[in-house]
């Protein structure tokens, strides 16, 4: 039971950081209203797994925080740290995607 609460809150802190990072692609719409929608549903999703991490910490126990601190660590190092892409500056927010003016 105790590897698969640290496997899951490994898991957890990496796919809250690549949600930190990832650059959501939205398709432009007839309205800002939609956009708009499926941009805060993309914030709720990752702010209620940011209190699902902080709930599974709350018993204060020494190394499921530092499990959690080592999936923030490789979920930056993996998204934010521009390991994939070193040539890219890094960007942060959400883009919308202008199909114009770029290929989405």
């Amino acid at each position: 039971m105790y590897v698969f609460l640290s496997i899951t809150v490994f898991m957890l802190a990496v796919l809250i950081e690549w949600l930190s990072h990832a650059q959501l692609m939205i398709q432009p719409r007839s309205t800002h209203v939609a956009s708009a929608i499926e941009r805060t549903s993309f914030h709720v999703g990752r702010v209620a797994l940011a209190y699902a991490l902080m709930l599974l910490l709350m018993p204060f126990d020494t190394w499921v925080f530092l499990v959690a601190l080592a999936g923030h660590s490789f979920g930056f190092l993996l998204f934010g740290g521009q390991i994939s892409d070193s040539s890219k500056a890094p960007e942060h927010g959400l883009q919308t995607c202008n199909p114009a003016v770029e290929a989405c």
